[in-house]
């Protein structure tokens, strides 16, 4: 579901801070469950790349 969610719904979204929030709320989900840890960490990554795009490269480095 996770993964539907990235790949469907997520290029779908109309703003940028819409695709952020989605993505935050993607990433709580997966945190902590093991089976999901690919998932995670492409939400991660999707995340940070975003960050760096708007310069926010401190943000980024912090986001674990």
């Amino acid at each position: 579901m996770i993964d539907l969610c990235i790949n469907t719904f997520l290029p779908k979204l109309p703003t940028r801070e819409d695709k952020f929030t989605f993505l935050q709320s993607l990433r709580e989900a997966c945190e902590g469950k093991m089976f999901l840890e690919r998932e995670y960490a492409n939400c991660t990554r999707k995340l940070i790349e975003m960050l760096e795009e708007d310069g926010k490269t401190d943000e980024a480095a912090l986001t674990i």
